[in-house]
């Protein structure tokens, strides 16, 4: 599903702060080098950019592990040496899921503890019920049919097929940051969404 100029400002304005594109800008020398690149989003200088990102796939991940105050859809560009976002490059590059919307099932709660999210979730039911209703308006912003939704970890697939698992097909991928190679992470991605491998 293309991203209609009107979407696009929409999912900007309301989740742009927490969102994001599979797209990352070539690395340039070390594995690792240009994942923090968010010029990639400058639609008016990268057409073709523009031309990729689509709604057919959610890539969703738990929420933040730190503060994102890098401007719009930096989500999963960190600038931090720690990040582990690069395997997603590795992973979806020449995959249908390039250009797919990510963004975070638990927006503005930074936390880098899954164990402290989880007690968090089942502590704050109201909560999870309104974060399930932003998760809701961004598929509502983006798609005219549904998408397929690609949990990124174990416990952001039990909270969307807990709020989900009736309205849209819900897969599962290990998440980018479970200690693993580059290599061997894009062969467990593609193995579990049986998707083909591109040289």
């Amino acid at each position: 599903m293309n991203i209609t100029d009107e979407a696009l400002r929409s999912i900007e304005d309301r989740f742009g702060w927490c969102s994001s594109w599979a797209i990352w800008a070539d690395p340039d020398g070390t594995a690792k080098s240009g994942i923090e690149d968010i010029s990639v989003f400058d639609f008016q200088k990268h057409p073709d950019h523009r031309e990729i990102i689509h709604s057919r796939y959610f890539l969703v991940g738990l929420n933040v592990s730190g503060e994102i105050n890098r401007g719009s859809f930096s989500n999963f560009h960190s600038d931090s040496k720690r990040s582990q976002d690069y395997k997603m490059r590795h992973a979806f590059r020449g995959t249908p899921l390039w250009g797919a919307y990510m963004t975070d099932i638990l927006k503005n709660f930074p936390e880098m503890s899954s164990a402290k999210v989880r007690e968090h979730v089942r502590n704050n039911p109201q909560t999870l019920k309104e974060q399930f209703e932003n998760f809701q308006e961004e598929i509502d912003i983006l798609c005219e049919e549904k998408p397929n939704i690609i949990a990124m970890g174990g416990l952001t697939y039990d909270l969307l097929r807990s709020g989900f698992a009736n309205e849209y097909r819900l897969l599962r991928i290990t998440h980018y940051s479970h200690y693993i190679s580059p290599s061997m992470y894009r062969q467990e991605v593609h193995d579990r969404l049986g998707l083909e491998q591109a040289h």
